[in-house]
């Protein structure tokens, strides 16, 4: 809510000014009980119209609407019964558009509505194991060029050749869909266990006033570990545990499965360290082709290693690490992220977190191009490549506490991300990580200049090309209390971006560029008094 707008500017501009973001005109925010055992919660707010200022190649300047007027509403209403051995909820969430441009209504959703209702149920008084769920339907309406985006778009894939329960309709208006997950946990004693199946329809749709990452599969996992809590000369605590996972799409394709074990160390000086593995044999992967047929994942293994020390002592430190790895496809993820806390006052507070990773995709998708001479991909050539990322930032914080009633928060996230292609080809088959070279004229790679041409010789046409992508994002909130309930808010907000083609990752060349790009600085005040009745 107060997000960047959405509508794109019309194509005919050559210069345009879009707000940053989406002026909120009001919202109005209920929390309370309506007795004991009942809760219930409500948020509603209206964003204003927006419009970009923009000027033709002739001088001539206009305007265009790229955000409509809209509400946002959600709705909570929770019933607990005696000793919460059982409770009952529901959720709503509305999100309308005033949609007047054929633009909009091609971006943006008119309405979407979803509805869940969750609960759970201890089966003994002494709540040692209880059962618990949801069960959601989500309504998206808009026009037909917008349901069939939605359709073809990366959470839902309807389009894939290869997908006999699936199926693009060009004329629906609305997209429906339902969701639903069960977990059986035993709460108590050395033993405990989690266990859960859920399922997502390929409908399901919640973005507009959520998140989704993608529908169309059924998972589940069960999971059992043990606990020792008697604490010992060195340990005070320490847990083992191990699970089971997988998942399937509603066509029955195994597109993850795998086992996982962790244990966990909390030490006598308050140190922590909690390591963990996970292996994945191989399974087919209907997203790899972003709406192409299905493709494999080789088998790969996560390790993974996390520890801290006493929270409570001055200095803090934490460390993490990740690797995932998959030989048979060349594909590889290295990531650290070592964390520090420095409270040299009581009311003083310094936080660091930087975090480096190392990543190949040994088969990262390029592009689909049509081609009816390819038969054995359904009449598309699915062009693939090798993909080695370098990425680093860091997360700065400064809090400072001048009085009970005045503060004064800093918040800084320098990045730099490189991305370097080659290797590039197309898939052989469905169902496979089997490539094959450059079709005859279908496309070219030119490997002096690293430039991809989607179309063939000629002209180049826009195609994927090596990054060295940098920002810089920081914030400052000073907030002081001048009356119990009432303050005043000053805030300042800066943000670069540098951007160049060059994969190579050098740490300080990158960064001076950084700080030597233009600044967008963003300054805004705010007073909210409290009234009391």
């Amino acid at each position: 809510i107060g997000h960047a707008p959405d509508g794109s500017v019309p194509s005919d501009a050559q210069f345009s000014d879009v707000p940053g973001g989406t002026t909120i005109l009001g919202a109005a925010k209920l929390s309370g009980k309506l007795s004991p055992s009942v809760n219930v919660g409500w948020l509603s707010a209206v964003t204003a119209r927006e419009m970009a200022d923009n000027q033709r190649a002739d001088l001539s300047r206009f305007k265009s609407e790229v955000e409509p007027v809209a509400y946002y509403g959600a709705a909570r209403l929770m019933k607990e019964f005696p000793e919460r051995r059982h409770g009952i909820g529901s959720l709503v969430t509305l999100a309308y558009r005033d949609l007047h441009t054929d633009a909009l209504r091609g971006a943006l959703n008119r309405d979407a509505v979803t509805g869940v209702i969750d609960g759970w149920h201890f089966f003994d008084r002494d709540q040692m194991w209880v059962l618990s769920g949801y069960l959601s339907g989500s309504l998206v309406q808009g026009s037909a060029g917008r349901i069939t985006e939605l359709q073809n778009g990366s959470r839902h894939y309807f389009q894939r050749p290869d997908a006999e329960h699936l199926g693009v309709d060009s004329s629906a208006t609305s997209l429906g869909g339902v969701a639903a997950r069960v977990w059986l946990n035993k709460e108590k004693g050395h033993v405990f266990s989690n266990s859960a199946l859920g399922v997502i329809s390929p409908g399901y749709e919640v973005s507009d006033l959520g998140y989704e990452d993608h529908a169309n599969w059924v998972n589940g996992h069960a999971g059992v570990g043990y606990k020792w809590t008697d604490p010992t000369k060195h340990v005070k605590f320490h847990q083992v545990m191990g699970a089971i996972f997988g998942r399937d799409d509603l066509e029955g394709n195994v597109t993850n499965t795998g086992v996982r074990a962790r244990t966990f160390w909390w030490f006598t000086n308050n140190w922590t360290l909690n390591p963990s593995f996970a292996y994945n044999p191989q399974s087919v992967n209907p997203r790899r082709s972003r709406g192409g047929p299905l493709m494999l994942n080789q088998p790969g293994y996560e390790i993974s290693l996390s520890g801290d020390t006493d929270g409570s002592r001055k200095r803090y430190y934490s460390i993490n690490y990740d690797e995932y790895i998959q030989p048979e496809e060349n594909s590889y993820n290295y990531n650290v992220q070592p964390f520090m806390t420095y409270k040299p006052r009581p009311n003083i507070r310094f936080e660091i977190g930087p975090s480096y990773s190392v990543s190949r995709d040994g088969a990262f998708y390029v592009d689909a191009i049509d081609d009816p001479a390819a038969s054995a991909t359904y009449g598309r050539r699915y062009v693939f490549a090798r993909l080695d990322q370098q990425t680093f930032s860091a997360n700065l914080r400064v809090n400072v506490s001048f009085t009970p009633r005045m503060s004064l928060q800093f918040y800084g996230q320098p990045l730099i991300a490189t991305g370097r292609y080659s290797d590039f080809r197309e898939l052989a088959r469905p169902r496979s990580l089997d490539f094959v070279g450059q079709g005859a004229g279908a496309w070219t790679y030119d490997p002096a200049t690293r430039a991809f041409d989607p179309d063939g010789a000629g002209p180049a046409a826009p195609g994927v090309k090596d990054f060295n992508s940098k920002s810089l994002r920081g914030n400052a909130v000073f907030r002081w209390e001048f009356r119990p309930g009432s303050a005043v808010y000053l805030v300042w907000t800066q943000q670069r971006n540098d951007d160049e083609s060059v994969p190579d990752f050098n740490f300080g060349p990158s960064m001076r560029r950084l700080f030597n790009a233009s600044a967008r600085n963003i300054f805004l005040a705010k007073v909210t008094y409290y009234l009391g009745m």
